[in-house]
């Protein structure tokens, strides 16, 4: 059935549209209707699972961890792609086997400068603990958070071309998967029993790449408390699925340390796209905005999540240094990676924090 076309003239980019999805619920606000066998829930939007979900939100994130899982573990087993096609048709992973791939150096391998770095962290505490306080936790006003957050950051970008060589340097941990798997690129549906089932949407991004990434980007729009609960099971799930599935055996911690590191990378995203939230929401309004369910925050913006999505993950992110330890997990890997497993020695405070060393760094 033919839906909508168009062209451009100018690039010849064309759209054609000849199937939807049925959800039952569009253009509904909240549940309509008790749904029967096969009926498909939503649509579902970013960052509103508490008020979208038809139960509770474990049972969606297992389900898409499965899944994600299963994909990788297709891939494994030479049932998605061959290396051919992979190579033709989509980004490959780059060569695990190389570092100057990455850009690791002994030196420090950040996208900023530490001064420059430092200015956008600040930017950004400055935001959490003042424009926006009644979004994000307590503790963000604590001087000893604020220390942690530039100290954990600024140590995590002069390691960043590192620690993505790392996460892609052992080919069982590097697979084929969705680039974003939320609650919101999959549309769900009960079979006869009752059972949860999805599909999956947005396949732009599909690409071969760290898993424990992968697993990170299925979870930073969801509600934080859910993901602190249930990590251990998610990842259990991940890993029984992706061996049922045709993938090698991998050790659930390291899998766990993988997904952990990769938060640091996501805040960092976050982090620089700060100014971003006065372009959509500007400065004077700030001074109002007590809640997360404040249409201004809360709703999308020119059709668009993009400020909902950044309060939140940007939450989301902090709240797993804080509270589940990405601090730790990365003072660890500095430990037995870089120093134990590749004999390197730890960088210095200068290439870290720049010429002045920021005190009380720990690393």
């Amino acid at each position: 059935k033919y839906y909508y076309g168009d062209i451009s003239c100018e690039t010849s980019n064309f759209i054609l549209i000849t199937a939807r999805i049925p959800y039952a619920d569009i253009g509904a606000n909240g549940f309509t209707k008790t749904l029967q066998p096969f009926e498909v829930e939503g649509p579902y939007d970013k960052c509103k699972d508490s008020l979208q979900l038809r139960s509770p939100p474990k049972e969606y994130y297992m389900l898409l961890v499965k899944t994600s899982a299963k994909i990788a573990g297709f891939d494994k087993a030479g049932k998605m792609l061959s290396p051919e096609m992979m190579k033709a048709t989509m980004q490959a992973p780059p060569d695990g086997s190389d570092p100057a791939i990455f850009g690791c150096k002994d030196g420090n391998s950040g996208q900023f400068p530490p001064d420059v770095l430092k200015g956008h962290l600040q930017n950004c505490i400055t935001f959490v603990a003042e424009t926006a306080r009644p979004l994000f936790p307590d503790f963000v006003t604590e001087e000893s958070f604020q220390e942690k957050f530039i100290n954990t950051m600024m140590t995590w970008s002069a390691y960043s071309a590192e620690l993505q060589y790392y996460l892609h340097s052992d080919p069982a941990y590097v697979g084929l998967g969705h680039s974003n798997l939320n609650s919101d690129n999959a549309y769900f549906w009960r079979g006869d029993q009752g059972e949860l089932d999805c599909g999956i949407i947005d396949w732009g991004g599909f690409a071969s790449g760290s898993l424990g990434h992968k697993m990170w980007w299925c979870f930073n729009c969801s509600d934080f408390d859910q993901f602190r609960s249930f990590l251990d099971d998610y990842v259990d799930a991940f890993v029984a699925t992706y061996v049922e599935y045709g993938g090698p055996q991998v050790d659930k911690e390291t899998f766990k340390t993988h997904v952990l590191l990769t938060t640091l990378g996501n805040c960092m995203f976050m982090v620089l796209a700060v100014p971003d939230c006065f372009r959509m929401c500007s400065r004077k309004e700030w001074d109002s905005i007590t809640s997360r369910q404040d249409p201004r925050v809360a709703n999308n913006v020119n059709g668009k999540s993009t400020l909902r999505t950044t309060l939140h993950v940007l939450n989301n992110c902090i709240r797993v240094l804080e509270e589940m330890g990405s601090d730790e997990a990365l003072k660890i890997w500095i430990k037995e990676v870089w120093v134990g497993r590749w004999g390197k020695t730890p960088k210095s405070q200068a290439a870290i924090f720049g010429a002045v060393p920021h005190a009380g760094n720990g690393h």
